[in-house]
């Protein structure tokens, strides 16, 4: 009997640990500090893509130069949307994150549609997405600003 009763508590224990799911929820301290930290790293990948890109290049248009910055920004971009893609909000930081997340991605996708547009196409397509981009912006900072991030946007 005793055996039965310990088989037990091992299957409902194992069941449990089972269904927690792992880490809990970060708060909105421990997600402005995981994101503030992938925030510089990926600011410095950019950066480090940025000089190979400088000292590749040789004499280049503005537009030239542009999109090559622009292809560097997006580096940053794309690494810092994946790297907090996996992270667990807090129900209390949940709607800020999201908000972020959403914002970062939308930044990223209206940057690749400028890049897109290439050297020659650069001005034209940085004029039609002025005022999506500052609206994009603009929420990102309110979410960046509600999660306490100060050098992410």
């Amino acid at each position: 009997m005793h055996r039965n009763v310990a088989a037990a508590f091992v299957a409902a224990l194992a069941l449990g640990i089972a269904s927690c799911g792992g880490a809990a929820p970060l708060t909105r301290a421990e997600l402005s500090s995981k994101i503030e930290t992938v925030c510089r790293q990926a600011t410095q990948q950019a950066q480090q893509q940025e000089a190979r890109a400088t000292r590749s290049a040789r004499k280049q248009s503005s537009g030239e130069a542009a999109v090559h910055f622009l292809t560097s920004a997006l580096v940053g971009q794309r690494t810092i949307v994946a790297r907090i893609e996996g992270f667990d909000a807090s129900s209390e930081a949940k709607a800020d994150f999201d908000a972020f997340k959403a914002g970062m991605k939308q930044r990223a996708a209206v940057f690749t549609r400028i890049k897109d547009a290439g050297a020659g196409g650069f001005q034209s397509a940085l004029a039609a997405s002025q005022v999506e981009v500052r609206a994009i912006s603009e929420r990102l900072q309110q979410a960046a600003n509600h999660l306490g991030l100060r050098g992410c946007v």
